[in-house]
C-alpha cells in the first residue's frame, strides 16, 4: 500500500475535522441510524457464512471436511465479486439517479436479494441448490456492503466522513458479533441450520427496510 498509493488532489481548504463534541448530535441523526442498521445487516450475513459455512455443509449435508473446505471457497468467490460488482453499479446509477438513490438502491436491494437467497438455502433440499442460494445472498450481500461505504460518503459532509463510517462500521461490528453467537445457540438448541438461516433471512430483511425508512437526509 505504502509503494502505490499516491496523494488525493489537495482541497481548496481543509475541512475541521469532527471531534467527540459531535458525536451525540450524530446519533440524533435518523440517517445515521439507517447507515448504522443497514452494516449491521450485511455484515450479519457476511460472518454468517464466514464462521459457519463449513460447519454447515459438514453438519447439514455430510460433507468430508476437507470437501466442504474446498466448496466453501465458492460462495466466498462470490462474496468478492459483488464488492466490485457493487462499486461499479453504484457509480453507473449515480450518472443517471444522484448520489443518494444510486447508493441505497443497491444497498436495500441486495439486502433483500440475500435475505430471499438465505431463506431459500434454509429450505433447499440439496447441497448444490443451497450452495448457490449462499453464494448468491454472498454477493447480494457484499454488493449492499460496497454501496453502503459510498452512501454514508456521499451523505456525510467532508469534515464527518471518517466518523460517520466509523459509526457505521460499529453498527457491523454488533451484526458481525451476533452472526456466529446467535447461529452457534441456535444450532445448538435445535439441532439444525434451518432456523439459524432463517433468522439471517429476517435481519437482512429488516436492516434494508430500516436503511430505506430512515436514510432520507443528508447528514449536518
Amino acid at each position: 500500500w505504502g509503494a502505490v498509493y499516491r496523494d488525493l488532489p489537495a482541497r481548496e481548504a481543509a475541512p475541521q475535522i469532527a471531534g467527540p463534541g459531535q458525536w451525540a448530535g450524530l446519533l440524533r441523526q435518523a440517517t445515521v441510524w439507517g447507515l448504522l442498521i443497514g452494516f449491521g445487516g450485511t455484515v450479519y450475513v457476511t460472518w454468517l457464512y464466514v464462521t459457519w459455512l463449513p460447519g454447515y455443509l459438514v453438519a447439514r449435508w455430510h460433507m468430508a471436511a476437507g470437501t466442504a473446505a474446498y466448496w466453501s471457497a465458492v460462495p466466498q468467490t462470490a462474496g468478492f465479486l459483488g464488492a466490485v460488482v457493487g462499486g461499479w453499479l453504484s457509480d453507473r446509477l449515480a450518472r443517471r439517479f444522484g448520489e443518494r438513490a444510486a447508493r441505497q438502491a443497491p444497498l436495500v436491494c441486495g439486502l433483500f436479494v440475500s435475505a430471499a437467497c438465505s431463506a431459500l438455502a434454509a429450505v433447499s433440499g440439496s447441497a448444490g441448490l443451497a450452495l448457490v442460494s449462499i453464494a448468491a445472498a454472498l454477493f447480494s450481500a457484499n454488493v449492499a456492503t460496497t454501496s453502503g461505504w459510498a452512501l454514508a460518503a456521499g451523505l456525510a459532509p467532508a469534515a464527518l466522513i471518517a466518523t460517520v463510517e466509523a459509526m457505521a462500521n460499529i453498527g457491523g461490528s454488533v451484526g458481525g458479533s451476533l452472526a456466529p453467537l446467535v447461529t452457534g445457540l441456535v444450532v445448538e438448541r435445535t439441532g439444525s441450520f434451518t432456523p439459524a438461516l432463517l433468522i439471517a433471512s429476517a435481519v437482512a430483511a429488516v436492516c434494508g427496510a430500516a436503511n430505506w425508512a430512515l436514510t432520507r437526509r443528508e447528514i449536518t
